[in-house]
């Protein structure tokens, strides 16, 4: 029996070998086509349906963590541009009550507003303070349709008694007008000239 070189035969082919060293080539090959001895050499296989069936687990586990990551990073962008339109909509809620000089009673007020092509649920809620020319109001700012404890943004902001504030209208408090007597530096006539009833000139008759 003749073996490629290239491909030497396993170690555990050496007794058999030695013992076929010692018969003629009709015993040998009688010995080597025997069924219950296999020297030939295994032919080339793929791969079995067990690993491939674990390669395919292991792919499997990778992309299921890689749409995880990438859903979680979508999700987390969604939340905040959420959070800074809702901050938007708190900001000008307590604008807005400024601008009106508005003094709300104590209590809880809800309402809708659009911010961002979106509908957003707000809550105010009214309290006293120990300085009755102030009012504390807290401004909560929820996605609407979502519940209503689900609170994306929270402003806190003071009021304060318009009463105690009255506006500054232009026109209301005119100022009066300048003294022509007084001494300011805009008056002509404290640049007058000289009177010669007051500061009579030398005369030549008086002799100094």
């Amino acid at each position: 029996m003749r073996q490629n070189p290239q491909n030497p035969p396993p170690f555990w082919h050496l007794p058999l070998y030695a013992f076929a060293a010692t018969r003629t080539p009709a015993v040998v090959r009688s010995f080597y086509n025997s069924p219950w001895v296999c020297l030939r050499r295994a032919a080339p296989r793929g791969f079995t349906l067990l690993e491939v069936l674990i390669a395919l687990a292991v792919v499997a586990i990778a992309l299921g963590a890689a749409v995880r990551a990438v859903g979680g990073v979508t999700d987390h962008s969604l939340e905040a541009s959420g959070r800074i339109l809702a901050s938007w909509v708190a900001q000008n809620r307590l604008a807005e009550h400024i601008a009106r000089r508005d003094w709300p009673e104590a209590g809880e007020t809800r309402g809708t507003a659009e911010q961002g092509a979106r509908s957003w649920l707000w809550q105010e809620t009214v309290k006293e303070t120990p300085n009755p020319g102030f009012r504390r109001i807290e401004i909560k700012v929820g996605a609407d349709g979502d519940d209503e404890d689900y609170v994306l943004a929270r402003l806190i902001g003071y009021l304060a008694n318009p009463a105690n504030n009255p506006p500054n209208i232009p026109g209301s408090n005119p100022q009066p007008p300048n003294n022509p007597g007084s001494n300011s530096p805009n008056n002509p006539g404290n640049n007058a000239p000289d009177n010669p009833a007051i500061n009579p000139p030398n005369n030549p008759a008086n002799p100094s």
